[in-house]
């Protein structure tokens, strides 16, 4: 069977390994501080076919104490599912039965629009497919991601936001494949799903040295705003040009996905219909071109999205070229099943607010890479975050920090030293296997090209 093609069971009492960490927020060190330690919030707006960001952060301010990272979350009522690849576009999960469509109940802005746009394409044209519902309710006016959904006001924080030494090792890993593509000038850099630009800002400081030309591409109107107060970042709503170096950070996973689910009566696609003022599944016929076998009550996830994406990647890449995709999910299996989030907490009830929660996926990256390599690119083993940056110097900086930290206790200015201690604190979370040192980094490039000692 094609790799494309197969499903992956997970087990059903599978930990949910979410990019979008519950309660790491709340751990941060000075939560209600925050600004003035890592400067900028990043939100991860999404974008089809390519396009978008998210993830988490904390700790407890206890002087003298090193951080203890809650485990990610359970959720008994998330089923187990597997991953299946397809050649169209995206669709998704949608767990609970019935949902009121009644907007004036919802207290979340955007939120009547979006309820009204999924009700219309319903009457307009029967059951839609999840990745439709998933279009509109992320995508569409007034969903998710039309505002910067991220930082202390929003509903979940990413890698940039937990310490800016991200950016820095991340620069590192970009500075190292600008050399293995023979130091061009300029060196084009493409962010696809670039959010309000903590990353682009952090990113465009550290690579000062480089004669950089850096695009970020963003669908969303918010987030083209704040991305405007950067300077030396062109703006652009898609992926254009012939970019020598094309990344996203916790993009992919947001992108439509389709599901397909096992009956007695054989597989099955879960399509939302309405059931007079409420959302409801319905399971229609699949796609002929779905040629998978579920068993009774198996559910597996089409990430048509996040092959699309591959697709446009692969198009629009420079030869010589390099492509970093860093997100959560597995090797062989996404790594746990659809979920939401609102406010910094897992949504279960997939139907429940459209336009008001984060939709999201895992990715199988074994299937991601099999994807890339039918397109022509390379696609190196993916390995987790927390192997590419200890390989790009997080313990050497650690123990800077440390030493620094001493230095600061030394001369007793012990304020300065407690920040040095809570901002290396909260940086470890970027390599904890618990938290964001799970997700994962896969390099995509042209043929002829090198892996780099960082993957």
């Amino acid at each position: 069977m094609d790799a494309r093609e197969r499903a992956i069971p997970i087990d059903t009492d599978d930990r949910l390994s979410c990019h979008r960490q519950t309660h790491l927020f709340d751990q941060l060190t000075d939560r209600g501080r925050t600004r003035s330690l890592v400067r900028v919030a990043e939100p991860s707006l999404g974008q089809k076919p390519v396009g978008r960001i998210d993830g988490a952060s904390g700790e407890g301010d206890v002087p003298g104490k090193e951080s203890v990272v809650e485990r990610s979350f359970d959720d008994e009522h998330l089923r187990s599912i597997g991953a299946i690849a397809n050649p169209d576009q995206g669709r998704r999960l949608a767990d609970l039965l019935a949902h009121q469509v009644d907007a004036t109940q919802s207290p979340y802005p955007g939120a009547v629009d979006v309820r009204e746009a999924i009700a219309s394409a319903i009457r307009d044209h029967g059951p839609i497919t999840f990745a439709e519902y998933m279009e509109l309710a992320l995508f569409g006016s007034g969903g998710f991601f039309e505002r910067p959904p991220i930082g202390p006001d929003g509903h979940f924080v990413t890698s940039p936001h937990v310490h800016p030494v991200f950016a820095e090792l991340l620069g590192r890993a970009i500075v190292d494949l600008h050399g293995r593509l023979g130091e061009p000038r300029p060196f084009t850099v493409t962010e696809v799903g670039a959010g309000d630009g903590t990353l682009a800002r952090q990113l465009v400081e550290q690579l000062r040295g480089v004669d950089v030309a850096y695009t970020a591409v963003e669908t969303s109107p918010g987030a083209r705003r704040a991305l405007e107060t950067i300077e030396g970042v062109r703006i652009t709503e898609r992926l254009e040009g012939s970019p020598q170096l094309i990344f996203a950070n916790e993009l992919m996973d947001n992108l439509p996905f389709r599901l397909l689910r096992g009956t007695a009566s054989g597989t099955k696609e879960v399509l939302i219909g309405l059931a007079g003022d409420r959302f409801v599944e319905h399971l229609g016929d699949p796609s002929p071109d779905d040629d998978v076998a579920l068993g009774d009550g198996e559910d597996a996830v089409f990430p048509e999205g996040a092959l699309a994406s591959i697709e446009e990647i692969a198009a629009r890449l420079a030869h010589p070229g390099y492509a970093l995709l860093i997100d959560y999910g597995g090797v062989g299996e996404p790594g746990g099943p659809p979920h939401g989030y609102r406010a910094h907490r897992p949504v279960e009830d997939l139907l429940d607010r459209p336009g008001s929660t984060d939709i999201t996926s895992g990715l199988d990256f074994q299937l991601i890479g099999a994807h890339a390599e039918k397109q022509g690119l390379i696609a190196f083993p993916s390995v987790t975050q927390r192997h590419a940056l200890t390989a790009l110097g997080f313990d050497h900086w650690v123990h800077e920090q440390l030493r620094w930290q001493a230095e600061l206790l030394s001369r007793r200015e012990g304020l300065d030293a407690v920040r040095t201690w809570s901002g290396r604190s909260r940086a470890t979370l970027l390599v904890d296997p618990s938290a964001l040192g799970r997700l994962r980094w896969l390099l995509l490039a042209t043929p002829g090209l090198q892996a780099p000692s960082w993957v």
